[in-house]
């Protein structure tokens, strides 16, 4: 990747983030889980910690903050990533406050919200 993108302008960057971000959200899995969903559960971890202020109720998000119908190999990356200070970037510090609340939940949590439209 480094090699295609060394030469984007900050221009090029934005107009790409702006593509991406009007493309429709890709239709949730429909596939079982492998992962047992205890919907109730996922449903109070995330509720209690707020996560539809930035996620929405819907987990549609706004923006860059989509978590429905993600890949679960994603969602889980990204939720260690946050845990473990991997992942940085502006308006994080909520994501890692949260993220670190989460222990052998993020299997579940990430299976819940990919199943999601």
């Amino acid at each position: 990747m480094q090699a295609i993108v060394k030469n984007l302008t900050d221009d090029n960057i934005r107009d790409l983030g702006a593509y991406y971000t009007a493309l429709p959200p890709p239709p949730a899995l429909a596939t079982k889980s492998e992962i047992a969903i205890d919907t109730q559960k996922v449903t109070g971890l995330l509720t209690s910690r707020h996560c539809d202020s930035c996620h929405k109720p819907d987990f549609a998000g706004q923006g860059e903050t989509r978590a429905a119908g993600q890949r679960p190999e994603y969602l889980k990356k990204a939720l260690i990533d946050f845990r473990t200070g991997v992942r940085r970037g502006p308006r994080m510090g909520a994501m890692i406050e949260v993220s670190v609340t989460f222990t052998t939940e993020i299997d579940m949590i990430a299976a819940y919200l990919a199943r999601k439209p």
